[in-house]
């Protein structure tokens, strides 16, 4: 007998644990990551194709953070209006 796995209801329970970041935008090596001064912190992101057309920039990043590695899956990234 097969058992299927929908993976559907994983996608959403993501998108549902989304939060946004704040932050400035760097390349360190081939990674980039997002610079948090306020809370003194750094994430990986990532979705280099997205980051890179920000790098340098403070913008507000949405996505889910994997706090076993320090990353942020990217949903999408905004630039601060200054």
């Amino acid at each position: 007998m097969a058992i299927t796995v929908d993976a559907a209801p994983q996608r959403n329970q993501q998108a549902n644990n989304a939060q946004t970041y704040m932050g400035k935008i760097d390349k360190k090596e081939d990674q980039y990551i997002l610079l948090d001064k306020d809370k003194k912190a750094s994430y990986k992101l990532d979705d280099a194709t997205k980051a890179e057309k920000f790098n340098g920039v403070d913008v507000k990043v949405v996505g889910t953070l994997d706090a076993s590695t320090n990353m942020i899956h990217v949903q999408s990234i905004e630039k601060l209006q200054n």
